[in-house]
Protein backbone atom coordinates (compact mmCIF):
# COMPACT_ATOMS: atom_id res chain seq x y z
CA UNK A 1 0.00 0.00 0.00
CA UNK A 2 0.89 3.67 0.10
CA UNK A 3 3.23 4.72 2.87
CA UNK A 4 5.26 7.82 3.73
CA UNK A 5 7.66 5.85 5.91
CA UNK A 6 8.82 2.30 6.41
CA UNK A 7 10.47 0.71 9.45
CA UNK A 8 13.11 -1.91 8.79
CA UNK A 9 13.23 -4.54 11.51
CA UNK A 10 15.39 -7.59 12.13
CA UNK A 11 18.58 -5.90 10.94
CA UNK A 12 21.89 -7.30 12.14
CA UNK A 13 24.41 -5.14 14.00
CA UNK A 14 27.49 -3.88 12.13
CA UNK A 15 26.09 -4.92 8.74
CA UNK A 16 25.89 -2.95 5.50
CA UNK A 17 22.57 -2.86 3.65
CA UNK A 18 21.42 -1.48 0.31
CA UNK A 19 17.80 -0.67 -0.46
CA UNK A 20 15.98 0.79 -3.44
CA UNK A 21 12.63 2.55 -3.15
CA UNK A 22 10.13 2.03 -5.97
CA UNK A 23 7.10 4.27 -6.44
CA UNK A 24 4.24 3.25 -8.72
CA UNK A 25 2.05 5.94 -10.28
CA UNK A 26 -0.39 5.44 -13.13
CA UNK A 27 1.11 2.03 -13.82
CA UNK A 28 4.64 3.42 -14.19
CA UNK A 29 7.44 2.41 -11.83
CA UNK A 30 9.90 5.01 -10.58
CA UNK A 31 12.99 3.66 -8.80
CA UNK A 32 15.24 5.67 -6.52
CA UNK A 33 19.00 5.45 -6.49
CA UNK A 34 20.28 2.69 -4.22
CA UNK A 35 20.53 3.78 -0.60
CA UNK A 36 23.48 2.24 1.23
CA UNK A 37 23.72 2.32 5.02
CA UNK A 38 25.43 0.41 7.80
CA UNK A 39 23.97 -0.50 11.17
CA UNK A 40 25.83 0.40 14.34
CA UNK A 41 28.09 -1.95 16.23
CA UNK A 42 26.49 -3.62 19.25
CA UNK A 43 27.22 -1.82 22.53
CA UNK A 44 30.15 -3.26 24.47
CA UNK A 45 29.08 -4.59 27.85
CA UNK A 46 32.57 -4.80 29.39
CA UNK A 47 33.05 -1.02 29.33
CA UNK A 48 32.26 1.05 32.40
CA UNK A 49 30.04 3.99 31.52
CA UNK A 50 30.33 7.03 33.76
CA UNK A 51 27.62 9.68 33.70
CA UNK A 52 27.58 12.91 35.70
CA UNK A 53 24.90 13.25 38.39
CA UNK A 54 21.54 14.32 37.05
CA UNK A 55 22.26 13.08 33.51
CA UNK A 56 20.41 10.05 32.24
CA UNK A 57 22.23 7.53 30.16
CA UNK A 58 20.62 5.65 27.31
CA UNK A 59 18.75 6.58 24.20
CA UNK A 60 21.91 7.70 22.41
CA UNK A 61 24.06 4.60 22.96
CA UNK A 62 26.14 3.58 19.99
CA UNK A 63 25.67 6.88 18.15
CA UNK A 64 28.98 8.30 16.89
CA UNK A 65 29.86 11.83 18.04
CA UNK A 66 28.82 14.66 15.76
CA UNK A 67 32.43 15.79 15.30
CA UNK A 68 33.14 12.75 13.12
CA UNK A 69 30.16 13.36 10.84
CA UNK A 70 30.69 15.72 7.88
CA UNK A 71 28.15 18.54 7.52
CA UNK A 72 25.49 17.80 4.94
CA UNK A 73 24.74 21.39 3.97
CA UNK A 74 25.76 24.95 4.72
CA UNK A 75 23.17 27.28 6.22
CA UNK A 76 23.57 31.02 5.57
CA UNK A 77 21.65 33.40 7.78
CA UNK A 78 20.17 36.68 6.61
CA UNK A 79 22.25 38.62 9.13
CA UNK A 80 25.45 37.28 7.59
CA UNK A 81 24.33 38.27 4.10
CA UNK A 82 23.41 41.74 5.38
CA UNK A 83 26.85 42.23 6.94
CA UNK A 84 28.63 41.19 3.73
CA UNK A 85 26.46 43.53 1.63
CA UNK A 86 27.08 46.41 4.06
CA UNK A 87 30.86 45.89 3.95
CA UNK A 88 30.80 45.78 0.14
CA UNK A 89 28.79 49.01 0.00
CA UNK A 90 31.31 50.74 2.29
CA UNK A 91 34.16 49.58 0.02
CA UNK A 92 32.38 50.90 -3.08
CA UNK A 93 31.79 54.24 -1.35
CA UNK A 94 35.47 54.42 -0.34
CA UNK A 95 36.60 53.72 -3.93
CA UNK A 96 34.24 56.36 -5.35
CA UNK A 97 35.43 58.89 -2.76
CA UNK A 98 39.08 58.07 -3.59
CA UNK A 99 38.57 58.66 -7.32
CA UNK A 100 36.76 61.96 -6.64
CA UNK A 101 39.61 63.15 -4.41
CA UNK A 102 42.25 61.79 -6.85
CA UNK A 103 41.06 64.16 -9.56
CA UNK A 104 41.48 67.14 -7.22
CA UNK A 105 44.89 65.93 -6.02
CA UNK A 106 46.14 65.50 -9.61
CA UNK A 107 45.28 69.13 -10.43
CA UNK A 108 47.66 70.48 -7.78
Amino acid sequence: GNSDSVTLSGLLADTQYQITVTAVRDGKKFKSRPIVFRTLEPPRTNEVQMTPPGVRSGGQRGVPPLTNMPPTYIQVRGVEVGIVVLVLMVWVAAIILFFNRWGKIRML
